[in-house]
């Protein structure tokens, strides 16, 4: 019994928040070039909502990353399907970058994947996120 109680308020606990890592944790792509964090416009992020995300990309070094070109994709591996909208991102300046069209359709464990290229390096940075 208490068993099942934990487990009840730890799934609950997962709704309320709404994110496996919290916005503002820093990312770093496969090789390490950059590193990516980032900003959702809902706190916490809800389930079947439109919402944007401000990313603030820089290299290795911590310098930010201007004029990239970032693509995205994303999904539930678990569920073997990718996301329900088709998001954009565009350079704000200054390292930042506006993340338009965002929406998760149902709850679970999502990962969503940004290739990253700034003329002179390419990478891709994976955010992990339970909702």
């Amino acid at each position: 019994m208490y068993k099942q109680f934990t487990t009840t308020a730890f799934l609950m606990l997962l709704v309320v928040t709404g994110q496996a890592q919290p916005a503002g944790d820093v990312f770093t792509s496969e090789k390490g070039r950059f590193r990516v964090s980032y900003q959702s416009q809902l706190d916490p992020i809800a389930i079947n909502r439109m919402h944007s995300w401000t990313l603030m990309v820089a290299d290795s070094g911590g310098e930010p990353v201007t004029g990239a070109n970032i693509a995205i994709k994303g999904g539930m591996p678990q569920h073997n399907h990718g996301l329900a909208t088709q998001p954009t991102i565009e350079s704000s300046g200054e390292g930042t970058y506006l993340l338009q069209g965002l929406r998760f359709h149902m709850m679970g464990y999502w990962e969503l994947e940004l290739t990253i290229d700034d003329g002179s390096a390419k990478d891709t940075v994976m955010i992990p996120l339970e909702l």
